[in-house]
């Protein structure tokens, strides 16, 4: 069940506390804590998959495989640059190489960020 404050919050707004009661319904898995050079050696060895692409609706107007530059809009932070592979309406992915694992595709949101041609 959703906490007490949850439900004054939502008191009133149905369909939002039944979506709150799904999502505690679903619970948030099991965590298995991993040393870190075991997390790094299975990146080094993972191959990106990208099955998205570009959304046909995509409103940033930047071809796929353009070099971009993805950066908190929010906060000042080191930009992170790539090849752009895939948007969704809510998120943009980049491949890029990692010097501690080689080749990566990273996912941002795009609420928050700005994404443009690096």
């Amino acid at each position: 069940m959703i906490c007490e404050e949850a439900k004054r919050i939502y008191d009133g707004l149905l369909k939002i506390l039944q979506w709150e009661n799904h999502l505690v319904s679903i619970g948030q898995g099991h965590r298995t804590e991993m040393d870190p050079k075991q997390a790094l050696e299975i990146a080094r060895k993972a191959q990106p998959k990208i099955d998205a692409g570009i959304d046909p609706t995509e409103t940033l107007g930047i071809a796929r495989d353009s070099m971009v530059k993805v950066s908190p809009s929010d906060y000042a932070e080191v930009p992170v640059t790539g090849e752009l592979v895939a948007t969704t309406v809510q998120s943009v992915s980049i491949r890029r190489n990692d010097p501690l694992v080689g080749e990566v595709v990273v996912h941002f949101p795009k609420i928050g960020y700005s994404i443009e041609t690096a």
